[in-house]
C-alpha cells in the first residue's frame, strides 16, 4: 500500500507540475496579449492622430484595417516613418533607459496539508491547493516526512523606453530654449532691414484698390516669407530632427512649395500685408480711417518694434504648438474638434476645457469683425467667407456617405489669417500665433487633405 501511495503521490505531483506549467503558459499568453493590445492601442491612436482612414466594411471591429481604394491612406512604410525624422537610419534616436525591476514570486504549491492517518496503511491524503498556501515540496520515504523545501523564483524584467521623436522631454527642453534664443537673435536684423526693401507704388483712385493698397509692399512680403520659410525649417530640423530642412514627414518637398503658395495667397488677401508695419503704409482701410501716423509712414524703429515683439515672437511661439500633443487629453480633444463626426463623443471634461478656448478665439474674431465693419470692408469678407463655408459644408454633405471631413489644425488656423489684417497690437499678436500654428502643422504633419474615405471611429 505504501508503494501505491507513493505512486499516487508522484502522479499527483506530476499533475500539479503540469497544472503549474499550464498556468505559466496562460500567464505568458496573457502577458503577450496585454503587450499586443497595448501596442495595437498605441498604433491605433497614432493612426487616429495622423487622420488615417479605416475600412467601412470592418465588421469585426479591428480598427487597424485601413480603408482600401483611397489615395490618402498611408502605406505600411509611410506609417512606420510617419512620426520620425526623414533620415532615421542616419541619425541616432535619443533613448531614455529605465530599469523596472519586477520581482515576481512564482510558487510551486503542491500540497495543502499532509495527514498521515493512524491506520495500518498510512494513507497520505492530498487535497486541492489554495492560492494562499505557502509552497511546500515534500520528500517522502516510507511512512515519514524527511524534508520540506520551499521554492521561490524571482524574475527581473528590464524595460527600455524609447523617447518619441519630436516630444519635448526634459532632456531636450534646454536645447529647445537655446535654439529659440538663437533664432530670436538671428531674426533681429532680418526684421529690421526688411524695412528698407523698396516697394512698388501704384496710383489708382477706385475704392477697391484702396483696400489692397496703393503699393505692392515687397518689404512686408519679404519679411512674411522669411518667417514662413524659417518656421518650416525650424519645425523640420529642430522639432522633428530631420536632416533635410524642407522635407515634410514623407521625405518630399511638395508640401513646402504648397505652403509657399498658400502663404502668398494669405498675403494677397490682406492679412499680413495690412497688419505688418512698413514705411509706405499710407492706406489702412478707407479715407475716413487714415490717421496721422500712417500719413507720414512708420520709421524703421517703429516698424521693427511692432513687427518683432508683437508679430515675430508670437509666430515663434506658435511653432511650438507641437508640444501640446504630449498631453493625451489635449490631443484627444483637438482630434475630436477637427472631425465633426466625432463631436458627439466629447466628454464633459473635454468640453469644459474646450469652451474657454473657443470663447477666446470667438472674442478675438468678434473684435476683428468689428474692425472690418468700421473699415467698411465687411462686404468683401462676407462674400469670401460665405464661399469658403459653402464649399466646405457642401462637399462634406455630398460625400458624407463615403467620406468624412477632418480639418487639420493648419487649415483651421490658416483660415483665420485674413481676419487679422489690422495694424493693432492684438491683430499682430493674433497674426503671429495663428500663422505660426499653421506653418507648424504643415511642416510636421504635411498639408493633408480634408476629406478621407471611410468612417472615423474612436
Amino acid at each position: 500500500m505504501i508503494g501505491n501511495n507513493n505512486n499516487n503521490n508522484n502522479n499527483s505531483l506530476n499533475n500539479n507540475n503540469n497544472n503549474d506549467n499550464n498556468s505559466n503558459n496562460i500567464n505568458n499568453v496573457n502577458n503577450n496579449n496585454e503587450e499586443n493590445n497595448f501596442s495595437i492601442q498605441q498604433q491605433f491612436y497614432s493612426q487616429r492622430r495622423n487622420s488615417l482612414t479605416y475600412n467601412m466594411d470592418n465588421s469585426n471591429g479591428n480598427n487597424n484595417e485601413l480603408a482600401g481604394g483611397g489615395n490618402h491612406t498611408l502605406t505600411e512604410y509611410e506609417y512606420r516613418d510617419a512620426d520620425y525624422d526623414s533620415n532615421r537610419d542616419e541619425e541616432e534616436e535619443e533613448d531614455i533607459i529605465s530599469s523596472i525591476n519586477e520581482n515576481t514570486t512564482e510558487t510551486k504549491s503542491l500540497l495543502e496539508d499532509i495527514r498521515i492517518s493512524s491506520s495500518i496503511d498510512n494513507i497520505i491524503s492530498i487535497n486541492e491547493v489554495p492560492t494562499d498556501h505557502p509552497p511546500v515540496i515534500v520528500t517522502i520515504k516510507d511512512d515519514k516526512i524527511i524534508t520540506t523545501t520551499t521554492t521561490t523564483i524571482t524574475t527581473t524584467t528590464t524595460k527600455k523606453h524609447t523617447k518619441p521623436q519630436g516630444m519635448c522631454y526634459d532632456g531636450r527642453r534646454n536645447y529647445i530654449l537655446m535654439v529659440d534664443a538663437v533664432v530670436a537673435l538671428v531674426f533681429v536684423p532680418i526684421v529690421y532691414f526688411s524695412y528698407y526693401i523698396p516697394n512698388l507704388k501704384m496710383d489708382h483712385n477706385e475704392e477697391v484698390y484702396k483696400y489692397w493698397y496703393y503699393n505692392i509692399p515687397f518689404s512686408k512680403y519679404a519679411l512674411w516669407m522669411f518667417c514662413v520659410i524659417g518656421g518650416f525649417a525650424y519645425v523640420s530640423v529642430i522639432t522633428e530632427k530631420r536632416s533635410v530642412p524642407f522635407h515634410c514627414r514623407y521625405k518630399r518637398h511638395r508640401d513646402f512649395f504648397q505652403l509657399l503658395f498658400a502663404a502668398s495667397l494669405w498675403f494677397a488677401i490682406g492679412g499680413p500685408s495690412r497688419a505688418l508695419f512698413g514705411r509706405n503704409d499710407y492706406i489702412v482701410g478707407l479715407d475716413d480711417h487714415i490717421t496721422k501716423n500712417t500719413q507720414d509712414g512708420y520709421s524703421a524703429a517703429e516698424s521693427f518694434f511692432y513687427n518683432y515683439f508683437a508679430f515675430f515672437l508670437s509666430f515663434l511661439l506658435g511653432l511650438h504648438f507641437t508640444y501640446l500633443d504630449r498631453n493625451l487629453f489635449l490631443r484627444s480633444m483637438g482630434d475630436k474638434f477637427g472631425t465633426p463626426m466625432l463631436w458627439k463623443t466629447f466628454k464633459a471634461s473635454e468640453l469644459m476645457a474646450l469652451i474657454p478656448v473657443l470663447l477666446f478665439i470667438l472674442a478675438m474674431a468678434a473684435l476683428h469683425i468689428y474692425l472690418i465693419i468700421q473699415d467698411k470692408l465687411w462686404e468683401y469678407f462676407a462674400i469670401a467667407y460665405s464661399i469658403f463655408f459653402a464649399v466646405l459644408i457642401g462637399v462634406s454633405l455630398v460625400f458624407r456617405k463615403t467620406h468624412y471631413l477632418h480639418m487639420h489644425h493648419y487649415f483651421i488656423f490658416g483660415s483665420l489669417v485674413p481676419l487679422t489684417g489690422f495694424q493693432t497690437v492684438l491683430s499682430l499678436i493674433s497674426l503671429g500665433a495663428v500663422s505660426g500654428i499653421a506653418v507648424e502643422g504643415v511642416s510636421r504633419w504635411s498639408m493633408g487633405w480634408l476629406w478621407y474615405r471611410g468612417s472615423r471611429v474612436l
